[in-house]
């Protein structure tokens, strides 16, 4: 005896899929509104101009807002509205000339940075050494001639004055 089952399956697979497309259609719709003899009617286009707002059903939704477009000053917003949409080649060439600019800032920054710590270790430095010649130990010095000599009272006060001036003009706070 011949069994009918395997025959049957290709055609509840081809019925499956016409319903779930034809199911599927109002799924794409993105309009519905009531035409003016109150027929519904289901679209992926949106209603004519002569359709009433009260009539429309379901519209389409709202697009999502667009961030808006960096700052440019007015010389950029004229060629861009007289250009058109930029090319790849001019957005590679924007994106590089940003990613430049970049880099140039980063390295400023960090020359700044660089310089403001230097100047603090070199206020350090001259604090240290008036606090060192305001103290009462024995300092030492070297000689043009290669001896170690005492440092005098009078060479301490001198090498302090010196000392002071140039942590003023080197605009260091206390």
């Amino acid at each position: 005896m011949l069994s009918l089952r395997p025959m049957l399956r290709p055609a509840v697979v081809v019925s499956i899929l016409a319903l779930t497309t034809i199911a599927s259609a109002p799924a794409h719709a993105q309009y519905q509104w009531r035409d003016a003899n109150g027929q519904l009617i289901i679209s992926d286009q949106p209603p004519p101009v002569s359709v009433k707002p009260s009539q429309i059903i379901k519209s389409a939704p709202m697009a999502a807002p667009v961030a808006p477009a960096p700052k440019a000053d007015a010389k950029d917003a004229k060629l861009s509205v007289a250009k058109g949409p930029m090319t790849t080649a001019e957005k590679e060439a924007d994106f590089q000339k940003r990613r430049k600019e970049q880099a140039e800032a980063q390295k400023t920054g960090a020359e700044k940075q660089a310089a403001t710590e230097q100047k603090i270790k070199h206020c350090e430095a001259l604090q240290q050494k008036i606090r060192t010649l305001a103290s009462e130990m024995r300092i030492n010095t070297v000689q043009k001639n290669g001896e170690i000599a005492s440092m005098e009272a009078a060479e301490r006060e001198k090498e302090m004055s010196k000392t002071n001036r140039d942590l003023s003009t080197s605009q260091c706070s206390s």
